[in-house]
């Protein structure tokens, strides 16, 4: 029914409640050669294979489509990490596994204790850095896998918590399909 009443397919074929209101500036870092776009005031950057385009197409979705941010973008929303219940507070530590982008730690970064950034993945370490640049102090960034296991490239949540015994965290996990060994070996 949604692709007959939207003529289109979505990957969250949910009824959209609400567009962002401001227009999303974005721009290219010559001297980084990543493109970036502006959230909140801070630069978010994207991949050396984003266009500007692209990074902005990526960001709107982020927010409107995958709701990532919560605010009630879209009906339902698979990707929504945080409700008015389920939240980031003030003095966190933040487990993001599976950051890509880190858009969520960048919207948190100014209430967070401490951000552990997890991704596994090289393409996205450049833009990472470039984002936190100005948060080196709040940062942490953990260029492994986190599944049950711990080699040169994996880690378990274990080792981690050993790190952060008696604070309050938040974990969010976007780790394809391994959460449930994360969270069972635990």
């Amino acid at each position: 029914n949604y692709i007959k009443e939207n003529e289109q397919i979505e990957a969250f074929p949910y009824p959209q409640i609400k567009k962002l209101s401001h227009d999303i500036v974005a721009d290219f870092d010559k001297r980084l050669q990543l493109p970036y776009v502006i959230h909140k005031g801070k630069r978010l950057y994207f991949t050396k294979d984003y266009s500007v385009e692209a990074a902005k197409a990526a960001y709107i979705n982020f927010i409107e489509r995958e709701n990532l941010l919560g605010g009630g973008f879209i009906a339902k929303a698979p990707h929504q990490y945080q409700t008015e219940n389920f939240k980031i507070d003030q003095n966190d530590i933040l487990l993001d596994i599976g950051c890509a982008e880190a858009l969520l730690t960048l919207d948190a970064i100014d209430i967070v204790k401490k951000a552990y950034l997890f991704e596994s993945n090289p393409c996205w370490h450049d833009p990472l850095q470039a984002t936190f640049a100005p948060y080196k102090e709040k940062i942490e960034f953990i260029p492994k896998y986190v599944t049950n296991t711990n080699s040169e490239t994996c880690i378990t949540l274990n080792s981690i918590f050993s790190k952060i015994k008696g604070e309050s965290f938040f974990i969010k996990m976007d780790i394809e399909g391994e959460e449930e060994n994360v969270i069972t070996s635990s």
